[in-house]
């Protein structure tokens, strides 16, 4: 892929927690020029949130899900006449979003249940009723130009984010652009999922975006449970580094000497930063 437009639409997402993460938020907004800002669970409250960001950025942010039923907000710099609240649920939030430059996109924001309340049969079952909200949000949008962006607590090879019933997302956009394959007499839409090239300590980005160790016999240490997710029909405008794992701002070091989060002091996880582009094609 190649940059050879200008952005279209940037989205962060981070599961900030209970984490001090107010200062290097606004930061990272204000170096990337963001516009749709996705929080899980934050301890932040709304009104010092969009001020800081004002502050931060000179841009005025609101909110963009204000009835959502869980505990994931979404705040945007766009005007009102720029997006539409589309449906929530207690663990995701779709809000459908105009760009000034560009077609319209969905964006759905998730947080998932861990591992540590659910085993990985029932992360399965609730990734295919997740797919049945995300194709309910399409229809009421009347298009696929479809992102999912959030904590999947899964990692991308999970049989939850790979599988045809649940979310369907491959790791080679060739595949992805053939838009959807038949299983068992039902056609299932792909998703294209671009953290498998981030999945790994080639630099700059961290080797995930969670890190955990224990004395158990199956530890990777490393999950990528942070994850974008974007429909074939955003593919042409999703540049090759669109999407990024981000572990610094210009005064805060979100990653300890490690390399790992340092959840004492922000958050557990790494935010995760999309730039959809005008223009961007196949090189």
């Amino acid at each position: 892929m190649i940059e050879n437009g200008p952005a279209m639409l940037t989205v962060m997402f981070w599961n900030t927690g209970r984490g001090r993460v107010l200062e290097p938020l606004a930061e990272l907004c204000a170096e990337w020029l963001v516009d749709v800002v996705i929080l899980a669970e934050p301890a932040i409250e709304l009104g010092t949130l969009l001020t800081t960001l004002h502050r931060a950025t000179g841009r005025v942010f609101v909110r963009a899900n204000p009835w959502a039923k869980g505990k994931i907000v979404v705040v945007t710099a766009l005007p009102f006449d720029r997006f539409r609240p589309t449906s929530d649920g207690v663990d995701f939030s779709f809000v459908h979003f105009t760009p000034p430059l560009g077609p319209s996109v969905l964006v759905g924001g998730v947080h998932l249940p861990s591992r540590v309340s659910q085993s990985q049969d029932e992360q399965v079952f609730g990734a295919v009723r997740m797919r049945d909200a995300i194709e309910a949000a399409e229809r009421t949008s009347q298009h696929t130009r479809t992102v999912v962006i959030g904590d999947f607590n899964m990692n991308p090879f999970d049989p939850g984010v790979v599988a045809a019933d649940a979310f369907h997302a491959v790791c080679d956009r060739r595949i992805a652009l053939r838009g959807s394959r038949t299983v068992r007499g039902e056609d299932r839409r792909f998703f294209y999922n671009p953290m498998w090239n981030l999945l790994g300590d080639a630099p700059p980005d961290p080797p995930a975006t969670y890190y955990r160790a224990d004395a158990g016999h199956h530890v990777q240490f490393w999950e990528m449970f942070d994850q974008c997710l974007v429909r074939p029909e955003l593919i042409p405008f999703l540049p090759e580094n669109g999407v990024q794992i981000v572990s610094s701002t210009r005064n805060h070091k979100l990653a300890d000497d490690r390399g790992r989060p340092r959840g004492r002091e922000y958050s557990d996880h790494f935010p995760i930063l999309l730039t959809l582009k005008k223009g961007a094609s196949e090189s």
